[in-house]
């Protein structure tokens, strides 16, 4: 198991201007576009990231989580019980981790298990929620430099007003 993008979120969070903050994204979107992405994790944070992948038309294969029984489909993609990682066990592959913090500190052994048990080659994103932070945070940069308009209810989901977003204080 190889963590794939933890530097580039990491300078991501203390890039000192957009530029550099696109240059990073672009790097990290193309690490992944090269790949088949699986989202570990079907909940609120997976089904961000499958909202915001959708939009930037990246596709994902397919979801794992424990609660497969309950949660069948996420944006018409499947979720499939955590035993399907076996399928992963391959460098084109990456997993993208998509789990509440909280809940990833409690599951975190169990998850790293599970990695190693299934699909050990693979390479992982741990920090689902702050990848989809960082596309996020592009697609509404894109935005707003092609002058386009965009709801304010989608920066309070987003949380950017708590974070101190720098394009929603542009756009405010």
């Amino acid at each position: 198991m190889k963590y794939l993008i933890e530097d580039e979120i990491e300078r991501f969070k203390y890039a000192d201007n957009d530029e550099q903050r696109r240059e990073i994204v672009d790097r990290i979107q193309k690490k992944i576009e090269d790949k088949k992405v699986v989202v570990y994790g079907a909940g609120a944070v997976g089904r961000v990231i499958a909202d915001i992948f959708e939009t930037l038309q990246i596709t994902i294969e397919f979801f794992v989580d424990r609660k497969f029984y309950d949660i069948k489909e996420v944006n018409g993609i499947p979720v499939y019980n955590i035993e399907n990682l076996v399928k992963c066990n391959d460098k084109q592959y990456v997993l993208i981790i998509a789990i509440d913090f909280q809940l990833f500190l409690e599951f975190q052994s169990e998850i790293g298990d599970n990695i190693e048990k299934y699909c050990p080659k693979i390479d992982v994103i741990g920090h689902g929620r702050e990848l989809a932070l960082i596309f996020r945070y592009n697609i509404c940069k894109r935005r707003l430099d092609r002058g386009e308009t965009f709801s304010i209810v989608d920066c309070i989901d987003c949380g950017g007003e708590s974070r101190g977003c720098s394009v929603l204080e542009t756009y405010l």
